[in-house]
């Protein structure tokens, strides 16, 4: 991928480098964003991804339980919306 070799010729500043990846959760349950992530993180080669943004809502799955579950990747408390 174009942004694999652009961090592999950028040297040390990659390693200072904010990555954000997105997901396209269509017909998917939360579940989905921890049962890839894994996978995703692998082809980041293995670099921290300080963003995750989830586009298209047209997930199975309510936006409180697809934080929750991207939340649960980084050992945070659960996503309580506002009432």
């Amino acid at each position: 991928m174009a942004w694999e070799l652009a961090l592999s010729d950028a040297g040390p500043l990659a390693d200072s480098a904010h990555i954000a990846t997105k997901g396209w959760p269509v017909l998917r349950t939360a579940k989905s964003i921890g049962n890839t992530i894994d996978e995703r993180i692998r082809l980041l080669d293995n670099r921290t991804s300080h963003l995750h943004q989830v586009h298209q809502p047209s997930s199975l799955s309510s936006v409180a339980s697809e934080m929750n579950e991207m939340d649960a990747e980084n050992g945070h408390p659960p996503f309580v919306p506002p009432s």
